[in-house]
């Protein structure tokens, strides 16, 4: 596709100011197939992030989105096999379509309190996945969204969803246990999430292991672990652990 004048083409690194002033989205398909892209930075005034943008960027590790993005597009993060970190601006209202597919390397992930629905597929094939974090105003959840997730110990689902789609958990080969009531367990196991069990212990609030006390929404992972986290939890880790912010994603 054509992109408008000045706008960056592939290379490893690309800076804010390489983009042109006022952009306020970045088109379909912008840097598909970019596998040089190790790292980049997107201007301030971004409100979405288009179908397949970043699809195939092999090589991207991390990304900050702008604080007013508040749609991803479809497969925009699709097969960024290396990527560990990302920053979701609480803004966020949608996760579309495959918009984290075969991100390989993701191993746990909050999501804003804003979104209320995940596409088909938006994390398919993310097996190094161990943990997500879904927001309480969630109502649906999309076919094969967590399709191919074999990390994935457990899930917490919440009350208002009302609509899980077919095989949405199809290939969970280690999802052993689901937090909900027992009508949302029931469209998960016929998601395909057949071996999960719906007694499972209740969830510590500081560490998501087992507790005597029920928690609500699971909260942190070990620090240990590569994690997702909302702006409030991520300073109070940081000012914790001296500063260290390693592994962490953050969504803002």
């Amino acid at each position: 596709m054509k992109l408008q004048q000045g706008f960056p083409t592939c290379q490893e690194v690309i800076t804010a100011e390489d983009f042109p002033a006022g952009i306020t989205e970045i088109p379909h398909g912008a840097f598909h197939g970019c596998s040089s892209l190790t790292s980049i930075s997107l201007p301030d005034g971004l409100t979405s992030i288009g179908d397949g943008v970043f699809d195939g960027c092999s090589s991207l590790t991390s990304i900050s989105l702008p604080v007013n993005v508040t749609s991803i597009g479809e497969w925009a993060f699709d097969c960024c096999s290396s990527l560990t970190s990302i920053i979701l601006p609480d803004g966020v209202t949608s996760i579309g379509d495959g918009a984290f597919s075969g991100c390989s390397s993701l191993t746990s992930i909050i999501l804003s309190d804003g979104v209320t629905s995940i596409g088909y597929g938006a994390f398919y094939g993310c097996s190094s996945l161990t943990s997500i974090t879904l927001p309480d105003d969630l109502t649906s959840i999309g076919n094969n969204t967590f399709s191919g997730c074999s990390s994935l110990t457990s899930i917490s689902l919440p009350d208002g969803v009302t609509s899980i789609g077919g095989e949405a958990f199809y290939g969970c080969s280690s999802l052993n246990c689901i937090y909900g009531s027992s009508s949302v367990y029931d469209l998960a196991v016929s998601a395909g999430a057949h071996n999960a069990a719906n007694d499972c212990p209740t969830m510590s609030p500081t560490s998501g292991a087992p507790s005597s006390a029920p928690s609500g929404r699971p909260s942190l992972v070990p620090s240990a672990v590569p994690s997702v986290l909302l702006q409030s939890e991520y300073e109070s880790q940081i000012d914790s652990e001296n500063g260290s912010n390693k592994g962490l994603i953050v969504v803002w």
